[in-house]
């Protein structure tokens, strides 16, 4: 089963699989809280979306947009891709940067992170049809009084888990009474009597129970009986996001790669050796760099164009992608251009009268 998770833009919070500590469950002594099996498998069972920045997000207790502030200690003007006060009335909205696609019948439940207590502010939770829909959702968290409240970059700021919710739906409770199964009664009638038992001993300081401290069934996957769950699990294991790959970014390397092999094969099949191989190979990188040269400039300036009406990307994005670019055409380009010139060039013999160099006209010989 696969979750997609398509990145809007080729920058997006990161996406990890979701932390089972706590930092109040940390304060307590012996960090007894992780006792709760539960709760340590409920902080875990989804993933987390992080900020890609500390924000602080300041509210006067108004109901228009104006009476939030959003403030951050790096670019400001990164803030609106990534927060903002759409809703008004003290909400605040995250993006998440994704586009989400489950499988039929399945969507994703999205909300803070779990037994996370945040003073302030309190996230709102939705179950999202993300099998069908074509567009992004947000996370939206409601400020429970003025004040100010900080986001901390990798902080997480969204929970995201699935729901095959459909199937809720075909789901009939019934409500009965307890010695109506009587197999079920005694496995609780023995977890009864063995926790008062424990309890009373504990409280006495018995010596055995002040070592064992606390009983462990639920953590061991084991009745007061002493029979063995069929199914049982202590730890939430899952799996981190891949990224795919994407032919866009490689194919400045690609074409080159393709182009300097063609010209490696074309110097062995007409008898080339030495420097005349290098220069074939030179050529065939030029020619590959001028292909993703004419191929990414399209995607760059048609990017960067794009940026002049979309408030939502940084121009950094774009600065980084033709950065990126030029790291891959420039070595190829120039030195192969270089080298070529240099090994074939033309003389000039008179103003703007150029003939064959005698390299060159070997070269041409040969290739004859």
């Amino acid at each position: 089963m696969h979750l997609d998770c398509y990145k809007i833009y080729d920058v997006a919070p990161q996406m990890v699989p979701a932390r089972s500590n706590r930092d109040w469950m940390d304060a307590f002594t012996d960090r007894h809280p992780y006792r709760c099996l539960p709760l340590t498998m409920a902080n875990s069972t989804g993933w987390e979306l992080l900020c890609p920045m500390d924000i602080k997000i300041k509210w006067n207790g108004g109901t228009r947009n104006e009476d939030i502030q959003i403030l951050t200690r790096g670019d400001p003007n990164a803030i609106s891709s990534f927060a903002d006060a759409h809703f008004m009335r003290g909400i605040v909205t995250f993006h998440t940067g994704h586009l989400f696609r489950t499988p039929p019948g399945w969507g994703v439940w999205v909300t803070g992170p779990p037994n996370w207590p945040k003073d302030g502010i309190y996230p709102l939770t939705g179950l999202v049809e993300t099998d069908w829909l074509p567009f992004p959702f947000t996370m939206n968290w409601q400020m429970t009084r003025p004040g100010e409240v900080i986001f901390e970059k990798d902080e997480p700021f969204a929970f995201i888990t699935l729901m095959e919710h459909k199937k809720l739906e075909e789901i009939e409770p019934e409500r009965k009474l307890l010695r109506s199964n009587t197999e079920l009664v005694k496995e609780y009638n023995a977890w009864t009597e063995s926790r008062s038992d424990f309890n009373k001993r504990l409280k006495t300081g018995e010596e055995n129970a002040m070592k064992e401290r606390w009983q462990r069934h639920y953590m061991r996957g084991e009745k007061p009986t002493g029979d063995k769950a069929d199914t049982h699990q202590t730890k939430r294991r899952l799996k981190a996001p891949k990224e795919s790959f994407v032919l866009g970014a490689a194919l400045p390397f690609i074409l080159i790669g393709v182009c300097a092999l063609l010209g490696v094969g074309y110097a062995v099949l007409n008898g080339f050796s030495g420097a005349d191989i290098l220069d074939a190979v030179s050529f065939g990188a030029f020619v590959g760099a001028m292909m993703a040269l004419l191929g990414g400039a399209d995607m760059i300036f048609g990017s960067a164009l794009g940026g002049l009406f979309d408030k939502n990307t940084p121009w950094t994005e774009y600065l980084a992608t033709a950065i990126g670019y030029a790291t891959v055409w420039v070595p190829a380009i120039i030195p192969g251009s270089l080298h070529f010139h240099k090994r074939f060039g033309f003389e000039e013999i008179g103003e703007n009268i150029f003939v064959p160099s005698e390299k060159e006209v070997i070269y041409m010989e040969r290739v004859i």
